[in-house]
C-alpha cells in the first residue's frame, strides 16, 4: 500500500535514529534524514505543522506516483543505471503490476553505489518522478501526529547536528502552542486557519513528550513549563482517580457513552504508555512526587493487561522500564556555546540513553540549578545516577570517560 502516513514517517525516523546511534551504521542515519527531508519538501505547513497523508493513488491507479519501469530507470541514469538496478532489485517484470517499486534488493549481486552516487541517483529520479500528478494531500494538522513529528525532528538535530531539523521542530511546536493550544485546552484537528474538536489523551501526551524531546535539543525552559501545562490539564481531563489509568477521551463530555482506556498499541503507542512516559520525564524534571502517585497507580491498574498481552503493549513496557530503572541525569551549567558544553553534548548525543534528563543552561528553575549556579566562570558538568551526583566535571575527557559506561 502506498499511502503516506505522517505517523509512520515521524516514527521510523526515531527507530532508525536509534538504529544509528545503537549501531553505528552510516545507512540508518541516512534513512533517517530522507524521511525528514521527505516531511519538510512534500507535507509541511507554511504555517510550520505537518499535514496528515498522501493518498496511495494519483490518476485513478494505485502506486502510479511511485514506481518505476526498467526503460524509465535506465533513461534517467544513464550509465549508472545498470548497478544502480542490480542494488535495488530491477527487472523488466518489475515487482508490481509491472513495474518496480525501488527497495534495497537483498540478493543483489552488483557492488554498493557508495552513498554519494547512490544520493546522485536518487535525486535524479525524485526530480523525474516530480514531473507526474502527485496523489491528493490531506492537509489536515493533527496535534498528536504533530507531537510525534516534533519528536522526530528534535532527535534528527540532536544526532546530526544539522540546524534545518532544529528549525522545523521549533517550528512545530510553536505552531502547536499558538495555533491548537488556548491556555487551557488543546485542539485535535487544524485545517485553513480553523481549528475544532477538543484533543484527546493521546494528543496531549504525544505533543508534551515531543516538548520535552524538544527541550533537550534547545535547552529552552519554556518548553518543560509547556509539556508541565498540557499534562496538569491531562491529568484533569483524562485521569481515573480512583482506579488508575487514563481515559481516552474526557469522561465528563456527554457524548462519550462508553468512556474507554486505550493501554493497547497500534498504529501509534496508546496514550495511556505515552502519558506515562511525560508524567516520568517530567517528574524528574521538576522532582514532582505526585505525578510518580499517578504513574504507580496507573501502572497497578494496567498489570493484568501487561500479564495478559505484553507483545500489544510494548510501549507500556518500554515506560515500565523507564521506571523501574534509575535515572540518568546530566547537569550541563554554563554558557550552552561554550566549547566543553558543546563537545560534551557531541559526545552525549551519539548514546542511546533513554533514562536520560539532560539539562543545559547558565541558570533556571529547575531543581537541578539549586547549588550548582555560580560556582565557576567555566562551565561544569555533573553526573547524577538515581541519587547520586558525581563531583563537578570540568574536563571533556573526564566527561567522555565517566559515560563511556553506558
Amino acid at each position: 500500500h502506498f499511502e503516506k502516513m505522517l505517523y509512520d514517517n515521524a516514527q521510523l525516523a526515531l527507530i532508525y535514529f536509534d538504529g544509528y546511534v545503537r549501531s553505528g551504521k552510516s545507512q540508518y542515519r541516512i534513512t533517517a534524514e530522507e524521511t525528514l527531508r521527505y516531511l519538510l519538501r512534500d507535507m509541511t505547513d507554511p504555517r510550520g505543522g505537518i499535514y496528515s497523508t498522501e493518498d496511495a493513488d494519483s490518476e485513478g491507479v494505485e502506486g502510479k506516483f511511485y514506481v518505476f519501469t526498467e526503460k524509465e530507470i535506465q533513461q534517467c541514469l544513464d550509465q549508472d543505471a545498470k548497478d544502480f538496478m542490480g542494488v535495488f532489485g530491477v527487472t523488466k517484470e518489475g515487482n508490481f503490476e509491472g513495474h518496480n517499486i525501488l527497495h534495497r534488493f537483498s540478493g543483489m549481486q552488483a557492488a554498493p553505489l557508495g552513498n554519494v552516487k547512490e544520493k546522485a541517483c536518487k535525486d535524479k529520479l525524485l526530480r523525474y518522478r516530480n514531473q507526474r500528478v502527485r496523489p491528493h494531500l490531506d492537509d489536515k494538522i493533527l496535534a498528536s501526529w504533530n507531537g510525534l513529528a516534533l519528536s522526530a525532528f528534535a532527535k534528527g538535530y540532536r544526532v546530526t547536528n544539522q540546524k534545518i531539523y532544529l528549525d522545523q521542530a521549533q517550528s512545530i511546536a510553536e505552531f502547536l502552542m499558538s495555533e491548537l493550544w488556548d491556555g487551557t485546552n488543546l485542539y485535535r484537528v487544524y485545517r485553513k486557519g480553523q481549528r475544532h474538536t477538543p484533543g484527546f489523551c493521546e494528543d496531549y501526551a504525544f505533543v508534551a513528550n515531543g516538548l520535552i524531546d524538544l527541550y533537550e535539543a534547545d535547552h529552552n525552559e519554556q518548553r518543560l513549563h509547556q509539556s508541565r501545562d498540557l499534562m496538569e490539564i491531562l491529568i484533569t481531563k483524562f485521569y481515573d482517580r480512583n482506579l488508575g489509568g487514563f481515559y481516552s477521551s474526557d469522561p465528563r463530555n456527554t457524548d462519550t457513552l462508553f468512556p474507554i482506556k486505550n493501554v493497547y498499541d497500534q498504529a501509534i503507542p496508546s496514550p495511556n504508555s505515552q502519558a506515562l512516559r511525560a508524567l516520568i520525564r517530567l517528574a524528574r524534571y521538576f522532582s514532582l512526587p505526585d505525578y510518580l502517585k499517578i504513574v504507580d497507580q496507573s501502572f497497578k491498574a494496567c498489570g493484568k493487561w501487561l500479564e495478559q498481552r505484553p507483545r500489544a503493549m510494548l510501549s507500556m513496557l518500554s515506560v515500565l522500564d523507564l521506571y523501574l530503572k534509575p535515572s540518568l541525569e546530566i547537569v550541563m551549567v554554563g554558557d550552552p556555546q561554550d566549547p566543553l558544553i558543546t563537545k560534551a553534548l557531541g559526545s552525549l548525543n551519539q548514546k542511546y540513553l533513554p533514562q536520560l534528563s539532560l539539562i543545559v543552561g547558565k541558570t533556571g528553575s529547575l531543581p537541578h540549578y539549586q547549588g550548582r549556579q555560580g560556582l565557576s566562570d567555566k562551565a561544569l558538568i555533573y553526573i547524577c545516577e538515581g541519587q547520586t551526583c558525581s563531583a563537578p566535571l570540568n574536563e571533556l575527557d573526564e566527561f567522555n570517560k565517566f559515560i563511556k559506561k553506558y
